[in-house]
């Protein structure tokens, strides 16, 4: 997920994203759900 553009130093556009893994234990339904509520937050964050 793209989280933010930005030119670099050499005035290229770059993107800055967010790259989510998640595992473990638990079922597949649930590790789903957790991502989701990851991505949701990572969403939410200041683009600073």
């Amino acid at each position: 997920m793209v989280h933010r553009t930005y030119a670099d130093t050499g005035g290229h556009t770059t993107a800055e994203i967010v790259f989510l893994v998640v595992s473990g234990s638990r079922s597949e339904s649930r590790l789903c759900a957790d991502a989701k509520a990851l991505a949701s937050a990572a969403a939410r964050l200041p683009k600073a």
